[in-house]
C-alpha cells in the first residue's frame, strides 16, 4: 500500500474515532468547524491540522504583525456582521504573557438556536476568554498553564474550552454542563494551580533570572562603594599634601604607607573598607600605584571639567609663570582668572583664579611654550578667543614684543589678549633701584616686598607708637631697658663730627656735594629736603620708566569702574576699555547717563561690591556690566602662579623626587582647587569605562 492511500486511511479512522467520542453537544460545536478537525493548544506558535486530499505540515511561526493583522480583521469581520460599532477588541491570548481576552461588545454573533455569549459571563470567571473570530468561549489557565495529559492516567484534555472553543450557549450555565462542569474537571483544578503558582513567582519576582540579576545588581554596588572610599582616601592625601605610597608596603610592615594606613585605621569603625582587605582576592583589591595613579587622573580631570563649566560664556585672563621643581625639572604653571556667576559661588568673591595644571618643560623658546600654553587651554575646552589680558612676569621670552610668548598667542590664538606686566615683578624693581640710589638697606633682589604689612602697621599706629616712646622717656623706662637688653645707651653723647669746610679757591665755584661726613640732620625741614624729596623723586623716575603708558591709560579706564574714584564712570576715561572689549559706545554712554543718578545715594566701596548691586539690573545695563567684569578679570600680578609653585615644593620634597610629571600637576590641582566637590559616582563611572573587562564589575 502506497504511502498516500496508508495517509488517507489512517485520517479517515482517527476522524471517525474523533466523531465517535464526542457527544452530541461537541459533534454540534463541530457542524460549525468541519474543516478542522484536530488544533493543538492556542499557546503553541504552530497549528496543525489534518486534510484527507493534503500531506500534514506545520505553518512557521506566525509574527507579531501577521497576528495584529488577523486580529483587526476579526474585529472588522464581527462589526460588518453587527452592522455596529465595536470598541477595543482582540482575539484569544497568544500566550501566557498576554491577559484574558475578553472582548465586551454591544451585541454578540447568534447561532441557528438563536442564542448569543453574554458578557456577564466574565464576572467571577476570569480564566473566562472569548473568541471573536470562532465565536467561542475557551479557558486560559488551561489553555496555557494546562498539560495535553493530566497524571493517573487520566484522558487528554480536548473539551472545547481548549481545542475548538465551548459554543453551546444554551448549556452555559448549566451546573452539570457549560462552565460548572469544566471547573470541576481535574485538568483545570490544576491548570489555576499552576497559574497561581505562577503569579506568585511573578509578584515575588522570585524565579532565577531575577535573583541573579539582584544577585549582580548587589555585587555592584558593594564593588562601587569599596572603590569609592578608595578614592576619599586618596583625595584626602592629595588635599593635605602628604606622601601616598610607602617604603615597605608589605602586610607585616610596621608603615606600609599613609594611604594604606588610613584604610586600616577606618576599616576598624567602617564594614565596607574592612571588606577591601578581607573580601576581595589578593590580585583585585584596587590597591596598586597603577590603580592610584588612575583615580588621582580621573579625580583632577573631573576637577577641570568643573573650572571648564565656570570659565563657559565668560572672558577670563591668563596667568602662566615657570619654575624648577625638586627634581630640577622646569614646570610652568597655568592660572586662568575669571568672574564667576554669584549662584555657582559659594561665597561673595566672585574673582576667581583657576589653577589648570602644570605643564612639563622641555624647550624654552618662546614658540614651543606658547604652543604649550595653547594645547593646554585647547585640552580642558577653554574658548582662546575668549581671553581679554595675558599676565606674565618680566622675562623676555615670556613680554617680548615682537617674539615674545604675548605676541605669539596674540597674534595666533588670542587677538584681544593684551599683555600686562606683573606689576608686582614691576614695583620690586623700582623699590630695589631707589634703595641703590639713596644707598638704603636693600631687602628682596628678586621677590616684591613682603614686609609691607609690617611697614603698613607702622603707618597705620604711627602717632600712638611715638606717644608711648614719650611716655616711656618720661618714666625713665626705656633708657635703662636698651642699656640691660643690648647694651645701647641712650644718654650718650654724639661723637663730633668735622663740618664740611669749602676750600677757599672754590669760593667762586658753585659746590652740589663734597667727600667726607654727611651732613647731621636735627630739624624737619632737613629730613623733608634730604630724605624725603630725594626718596619720592626717585620712586616716580623709576615708576615711568617701567610702567609703559599703554598700560597706564588702561590702568586709568579701570580706576574709573571704582566708586571711590573721583572720575567714577567718567565716559573719557572708559574709552580705552571700551575699545579694548569691543563694547558700543554709543549704548555704553546712554547707559551711564543712567546709571549715575541711581548710584549717587549709594556708598558702595569697590568694584566688586558695583558688580553685586548691578547683578539683578545686568539685562537693562548689558554693556556696563561687562565692562565691570573686564575691570574684574584684568589681573594686577600673576602672584598665584607664585602661591603654585610654593605648593608644588610641598608636594614633590626631595624624598618624592621620582614622582612622575603627570602626578605631580593632578595632586597640586587636587591640593589647590579644594573649593570643587568631588562626585564618587561620575569618578567611578568613567574608571569602569578603562577596566570594562576587570574582575570586579562596576556597572
Amino acid at each position: 500500500m502506497d504511502n498516500g492511500k496508508r495517509k488517507t486511511l489512517d485520517s479517515f479512522f482517527f476522524l471517525s474515532t474523533q466523531k465517535k467520542s464526542k457527544s452530541p453537544h461537541e459533534q454540534s460545536n463541530d457542524a460549525d468547524n468541519e474543516n478542522a478537525i484536530t488544533q493543538s493548544f492556542d499557546s503553541h506558535p504552530s497549528r496543525v491540522t489534518f486534510d484527507i486530499n493534503e500531506p500534514v505540515e506545520t505553518p512557521s511561526i506566525m509574527s507579531s504583525q501577521n497576528i495584529n493583522s488577523e486580529n483587526q480583521k476579526n474585529v472588522q469581520h464581527a462589526e460588518k456582521n453587527n452592522n455596529k460599532t465595536i470598541g477595543d477588541v482582540v482575539d484569544v491570548s497568544i500566550s501566557c504573557q498576554d491577559p484574558p481576552a475578553q472582548p465586551k461588545l454591544s451585541s454578540y454573533p447568534k447561532n441557528h438556536e438563536n442564542r448569543s455569549f453574554v458578557a456577564k459571563w466574565y464576572d467571577g470567571r476570569p480564566w473566562l476568554e472569548y473568541s471573536i473570530e470562532k465565536d467561542g468561549s475557551y479557558c486560559y489557565y488551561c489553555r496555557h498553564f494546562g498539560v495535553p495529559t493530566s497524571s493517573s492516567n487520566k484522558k487528554t484534555q480536548t473539551d472545547g474550552f481548549i481545542n475548538n472553543g465551548f459554543k453551546n450557549w444554551k448549556k452555559a450555565l448549566d451546573k452539570s454542563k457549560g462552565f460548572d462542569q469544566h471547573l470541576k474537571r481535574y485538568g483545570h483544578i490544576l491548570a489555576a494551580s499552576n497559574y497561581a503558582a505562577y503569579q506568585q513567582r511573578e509578584q515575588s519576582q522570585s524565579n532565577v533570572i531575577h535573583m541573579l540579576e539582584n544577585g549582580r545588581v548587589e555585587q555592584i554596588r558593594r564593588n562601587r562603594q569599596r572603590l569609592m572610599k578608595i578614592a576619599s582616601a586618596l583625595l584626602l592625601c592629595a588635599k593635605q599634601g602628604i606622601g601616598i605610597r610607602g617604603h615597605d608596603e608589605r602586610e607585616i610592615s610596621q608603615n606600609r604607607s599613609n594611604f594604606l594606613e588610613i584604610l586600616q585605621w577606618a576599616s576598624s569603625t567602617d564594614p565596607i573598607v574592612k571588606s577591601i582587605f578581607e573580601d576581595n582576592t589578593g590580585n583585585s583589591t584596587y590597591l596598586s600605584p597603577r590603580v592610584q595613579n588612575e583615580l588621582i587622573k580621573i579625580m583632577a580631570e573631573h576637577t577641570k571639567r568643573q573650572i571648564t563649566e565656570s570659565i563657559k560664556g565668560n572672558v577670563f585672563s591668563l596667568l602662566a609663570d615657570e619654575s624648577r621643581d625638586t627634581s630640577g625639572h622646569e614646570q610652568l604653571s597655568i592660572v586662568v582668572r575669571v568672574v564667576v556667576p554669584i549662584s555657582t559661588n559659594g561665597n561673595k568673591n566672585v574673582i576667581q583664579e583657576y589653577f589648570l595644571g602644570l605643564v612639563r618643560l622641555h624647550e624654552f623658546d618662546a614658540p614651543t611654550l606658547s604652543d604649550e600654553i595653547a594645547n593646554c587651554l585647547i585640552k580642558c575646552g577653554i574658548e582662546l578667543k575668549s581671553c581679554i589680558s595675558q599676565c606674565y612676569d618680566g622675562a623676555s621670552v615670556m613680554s617680548g614684543k615682537c617674539a615674545g610668548i604675548q605676541s605669539i598667542l596674540r597674534k595666533n590664538h588670542m587677538p584681544n589678549g593684551i599683555y600686562i606686566h606683573c606689576h608686582a615683578h614691576k614695583l620690586n624693581p623700582v623699590i630695589g633701584d631707589v634703595t641703590t640710589t639713596l644707598k638704603l638697606k636693600t631687602w628682596f633682589d628678586i621677590r616684591w616686598d613682603s614686609r609691607w604689612s609690617s611697614i603698613n602697621a607702622i603707618m597705620l599706629n604711627y602717632e600712638s607708637i611715638i606717644l608711648h616712646l614719650i611716655i616711656l622717656l618720661k618714666k625713665e623706662i626705656i633708657v635703662p631697658l636698651m642699656q640691660e637688653k643690648y647694651g645701647i645707651d641712650m644718654n650718650r653723647k654724639s661723637k663730633h663730627r668735622r663740618a664740611n669746610i669749602i676750600p677757599t679757591r672754590f669760593k667762586d665755584a658753585f659746590i652740589t656735594s663734597t667727600i667726607g661726613h654727611r651732613q647731621e640732620i636735627t630739624s624737619e625741614y632737613g629730613y623733608r629736603d634730604n630724605i624725603y624729596y630725594s626718596l619720592i623723586d626717585a620712586i616716580l623716575i623709576e615708576m615711568r620708566d617701567r610702567f609703559s603708558p599703554s598700560n597706564i591709560a588702561l590702568l586709568s579706564s579701570l580706576s574709573s569702574i571704582s566708586p571711590q574714584n573721583k572720575n567714577f564712570l567718567n565716559y573719557d576715561l572708559l574709552l580705552p576699555l571700551s575699545s579694548h572689549i569691543n563694547c558700543d559706545r554709543n549704548y555704553l554712554f546712554n547707559e551711564i547717563q543712567v546709571l549715575k543718578p541711581m548710584l549717587d545715594n549709594k556708598n558702595l566701596s569697590s568694584i566688586s561690591e558695583l558688580y553685586h548691586d548691578l547683578m539683578p539690573l545686568q539685562q537693562a545695563f548689558p554693556n556696563m556690566m561687562l565692562m565691570i567684569k573686564a575691570a574684574l578679570t584684568i589681573p594686577v600680578s600673576s602672584s598665584t602662579c607664585e602661591r603654585v609653585f610654593s605648593k608644588m615644593k610641598l608636594i614633590k620634597t626631595r624624598i618624592r623626587t621620582t614622582m612622575a610629571d603627570e602626578r605631580l600637576s593632578d595632586l597640586c590641582i587636587l591640593a589647590i582647587e579644594r573649593d570643587f566637590q568631588m562626585d564618587y559616582e561620575q569618578v567611578i563611572d568613567q574608571f569602569s569605562i578603562s577596566h570594562n573587562n576587570s574582575r570586579i564589575m562596576l556597572r
